[in-house]
Formats: C-alpha cells, structure tokens, sequence
C-alpha cells in the first residue's frame, strides 16, 4: 500500500500547495476561502514515508519472511475460481 499512499498523499501535497501559491498570486476577495486553504497546506517543506515499526530485529525478520512467502504465493498460483463461477 505504500506505493500507491505515496503517490495519493504527494497528488493532495501538489493540489493544496498549487491553491496556496495562486492565492499568494491573486488577490481573493473571501478571506475565509484563502484562510482553509492555506491552513490545508502541508507547507513547502513536507514528506510522507510509510513504514512498519516492529518491536524486535526477530520479528522484522519474521514478517519480511511472511511477505516475501504472500507475494510469492500470488504471482506462481493461479487463483481458483471454478468454486465461485463453475463455467471458467
């Protein structure tokens, strides 16, 4: 999920960033608008990382195992699904 949170949290960075430079820009006639749009803004400095805090090197090791056994799983076996749609 990290990939695609990323891209969806640096695509509202860019849209809240890009509102915030064109009231800079443009002189706004309501100042309730320009005051919830730049209180929205991450600010010019932000960065998002995600990631998994695990409280011991034995269990990071253990679920990079479980993750690595998961991705595996779906890319060599084929989902079954004559059980929900016996006519594939």
């Amino acid at each position: 999920m990290a990939m695609t949170n990323v891209k969806v949290v640096q695509r509202s960075w860019g849209l809240f960033e890009l509102a915030r430079r064109r009231l800079r820009d443009v002189d706004q006639t309501s100042k309730h608008s320009a005051t919830d749009i730049v209180q929205s803004s991450y600010g010019p400095n932000f960065k998002y990382e995600e990631f998994v805090v695990l409280p011991s090197a034995f269990y990071a090791v253990i679920y990079s195992i479980i993750m690595a056994v998961i991705a595996t799983s779906l890319v060599l076996f084929r989902p079954v699904s004559h059980f929900c749609c016996p006519f594939l």
